[in-house]
């Protein structure tokens, strides 16, 4: 092991820490690295170097360990995740809306809602973007949010306009059945490259539970959608909107409270209890009013514990893997 040039790769990946905290982790890995190699415990001086290697991992795997621990400017990915995705749909959306105004006929004969695809189609690249946003910051909890946003924003836009259907519009003319092909190798891509990271990661439950969740919604939503169609609600799907005050004259519920308040506790805490508390109220919320409004089809009401549950699932498997020791926060 070349002491120095694996501690100026760990100093690259040190990214969103101030140069205090980068200075104290890089003596504390010089002193444990030079501490290794002259331990004749550890064998000879070559299985000594080998042995600190595989023990530490790569400058980029002990990187994210530490980002993980510490989470730097965690105030940044709170940001990064609550206002794009909470606030700032709203003008993109009033935006859309007055473009569009008076147009709904507007190509219709290629889209079946002009205002919904381009509307999906900013939305893709809103979240790419952010994304990419994730991966400069290093931050896994950025990344596990926002791919999985990508995958189901693209889901959705060929999903609407089922471009794999020989009969969809988009098939009737050579452009049309490229930029098909070019959406679904895009989504296959997304969906490997998110399968990877979560192989990678595979031992951090929180960060599965939180790229899972998102699936596990629109599985519910997808589930619904027979029924709706079947027409077996008739007096129409209601969600109990438990309101619980009023913001500037709107009726604030329980899950409007619960996306101000996940992020906050997920993003801006250290403590992984504090952070399992903010991915149940991620979960609950939207899973518990669905399966109230569901009742009377168990199956489908089944459907919809399953956030829960694998939050409850996954916050067991964290506890045995990192049990709580006193003094000391994850």
């Amino acid at each position: 092991m070349n002491a120095d040039k694996y501690l100026n790769q760990l100093k690259s990946e040190l990214k969103g820490f101030s140069s205090e905290e980068t200075t104290a982790l890089i003596e504390e890995i010089r002193t444990h690295i030079d501490d290794g190699l002259d331990d004749p415990h550890l064998g000879l001086k070559e299985q000594r170097s080998q042995k600190l290697q595989a023990e530490m991992g790569s400058p980029s795997d002990l990187g994210h360990g530490f980002k993980e621990i510490y989470h730097p400017n965690r105030w940044i990915d709170f940001l990064l995740v609550f206002v794009p995705y909470e606030l700032l749909k709203y003008p993109i959306l009033l935006a859309l809306s007055l473009v569009f105004a008076g147009s709904s006929q507007l190509y219709a004969t290629v889209f079946s809602d002009p205002f919904m695809m381009t509307q999906i189609r900013f939305t893709i690249v809103l979240y790419a973007l952010l994304v990419f946003i994730a991966l400069h910051r290093r931050s896994l909890g950025l990344l596990f949010f926002w791919l999985p946003q990508v995958i189901l924003s693209t889901y959705m836009l060929i999903f609407r306009e089922k471009r794999w259907m020989a009969s969809s519009a988009f098939n009737n003319h050579a452009a049309g059945m490229i930029e098909s092909a070019v959406w679904l190798v895009f989504l296959g891509g997304l969906v490997c490259w998110l399968g990877y990271w979560i192989w990678q990661q595979r031992r951090n439950s929180m960060l599965v539970v939180l790229a899972m969740l998102p699936f596990l919604v629109t599985i519910g939503n997808l589930s619904l959608n027979p029924y709706l169609a079947g027409g077996l609600f008739t007096g129409g799907y209601n969600l109990p909107m438990w309101h619980i005050t009023l913001f500037g004259g709107f009726p604030l519920g329980l899950y409007q409270v619960s996306m101000i308040t996940w992020p906050l506790r997920f993003y801006l805490f250290q403590q992984r209890p504090v952070r399992w508390l903010g991915l149940l109220l991620n979960a609950v919320p939207l899973a518990l009013m669905n399966f109230i409004a569901s009742l009377q089809y168990p199956q489908l009401a089944a459907v919809w514990t399953i956030p829960i549950l694998l939050v409850l699932a996954g916050w067991l498997i964290d506890v045995r893997m990192h049990p709580p020791r006193p003094g000391v926060t994850a």
